[in-house]
């Protein structure tokens, strides 16, 4: 099910699921063993939407750079239409997608919060704190997580489309 289709054009859509298909590519590499094997509860979901949200925090605050502000929106959207799909595909019941749906949300938003100064500042240690805050990582994960986090800022770029404004 696409949650978001139609509210943004052709070529959008296609941007937008390249940056979230970084976002995930990135996290999957970078944080292999969370997406060794299906997710069956809350807390193997968890683990991977941490991994997923410190990379599409990435890709929002470089959008946000660049005033690809609609894009940085179609890009989150992509992302909770993964999500919405995921949860169906796991035999969540529709009640209950929604309300996990708003709880991702407003925890995604506390993380883009959170990880906003580490990031802008390509600054390892203050990202690593607010990882270490977040409870996104295992303490022996956080430096060499932190670090893909911030080595990742130049990769964006990459499937990022050119800014027109």
């Amino acid at each position: 099910m696409v949650l978001f289709s139609g509210l943004f054009g052709k070529q959008d859509r296609k941007a937008a699921s390249k940056i979230y298909a970084w976002a995930l590519a990135r996290a999957q590499q970078h944080c292999a063993n969370r997406f060794d094997a299906p997710s069956k509860t809350k807390d193997d979901r968890r683990i991977k939407f941490e991994a997923i949200s410190l990379f599409m925090a990435v890709a929002y605050h470089s959008l946000i750079k660049e005033k690809q502000f609609k894009l940085a929106q179609y890009a989150m959207e992509e992302m909770f239409t993964s999500f919405d799909d995921a949860l169906r595909e796991q035999g969540v019941s529709d009640l209950k997608v929604a309300k996990e749906i708003r709880v991702l949300s407003g925890a995604f938003n506390g993380r883009l919060s959170s990880y906003e100064a580490g990031i802008i500042e390509a600054d390892k240690a203050l990202l690593a704190e607010a990882i270490k805050s977040n409870k996104a990582a295992e303490n022996k994960e956080v430096k060499s997580l932190s670090a893909a986090v911030i080595g990742s800022l130049g990769d964006i770029k990459s499937v990022m489309p050119k800014n027109n404004a």
